[in-house]
């Protein structure tokens, strides 16, 4: 088991439902901050998991059909790629979260003239998710990457989480056939959390093609976070992403996507721009879900 794994599992001799269950979230749309038209709530990481939790709780207890609370781990690449994508802008505007996954954003949003408060990586995220699903029972389905990569992420949750329970695990890479028997295998189990890992493009596109067919679940993109928990890729340190250094973490470990440094520069520039000279101040909304 890769030590980023272990760094992101929380303690197993603790009562996750305990921790969860009295945290306050009947007023957690108060604290919604718009950057740029993409609604994050500034929210702990344990609010955000008590709220996913509750509503999870809410809807099965209500056997409420509802289309799945889709969770989106944005840092500031992929927030640079949903502002200029009418598509990806849509999805995020109607996410049930979008999580605010690296300290960059937090840069991002003070440009913003909506400042938040927390950053939450998605590692942290979706292992203490995993942690309370284990705890209700909540079941897990995994579509991403390779047949051995995948059996090897299952291996390290189970490890992990002894209890949980994998109804299912798909290759990213399928064709039509494939994709509606991925369909209607979830429909079948009907699992409590879908976790997505196709690379941010194809994610983003079986979102919008998939999520209609999806009820009474959470779906989480695990992008670059599969690789992490399955030891594929290191995590920045702790001190370079306190000193928001993660990209050139990033180009350290992989130099051939230097063209991103370019896309982020641009962004920030952009952003700067029209906070000092247009004045622009975007309205607070809510997020969907």
């Amino acid at each position: 088991m890769s030590k980023d794994f272990e760094r992101q599992t929380a303690k197993h001799d603790d009562d996750p439902i305990l921790d969860f269950q009295n945290i306050p979230t009947d007023r957690i749309f108060e604290k919604v901050k718009n950057i740029c038209n993409i609604p994050f709530i500034n929210g702990s990481q344990n609010e955000l998991i008590a709220y996913t939790g509750k509503k999870l709780n809410e809807i099965y207890d209500k056997k409420e059909k509802i289309g799945p609370l889709h969770i989106q781990p944005i840092d500031p690449y992929i927030f640079q790629r949903i502002r200029h994508s009418k598509l990806y802008n849509s999805i995020a505007r109607e996410s049930f979260i979008n999580l605010p996954a690296a300290k960059g954003m937090i840069g991002i949003s003070k440009i913003s003239g909506n400042p938040i408060s927390y950053i939450i990586p998605a590692p942290q995220f979706v292992m203490n998710l995993i942690r309370y699903a284990q705890a209700k029972e909540f079941t897990v389905f995994i579509i991403g990457s390779n047949i051995t990569i995948l059996d090897k992420l299952a291996s390290n949750l189970v490890r992990s989480f002894p209890r949980l329970r994998i109804t299912g695990k798909h290759p990213a890479y399928m064709d039509s056939a494939e994709n509606e028997k991925v369909v209607e295998a979830l429909k079948k189990t009907n699992p409590h959390i879908i976790l997505v890992s196709m690379g941010f493009k194809k994610e983003m596109k079986w979102i919008n093609n998939n999520r209609q067919n999806l009820k009474n679940c959470v779906l989480i993109n695990l992008n670059g976070t599969l690789d992490i928990m399955t030891g594929r890729k290191k995590r920045a340190p702790d001190f370079i992403e306190e000193a928001y250094m993660t990209w050139f973490w990033e180009c350290l470990n992989r130099p051939w996507r230097w063209h991103r440094l370019l896309i982020l520069l641009y962004g920030y520039i952009e952003l700067v721009f029209i906070r000092l000279f247009m004045k622009k101040k975007y309205p607070q909304e809510k997020l969907g879900g």
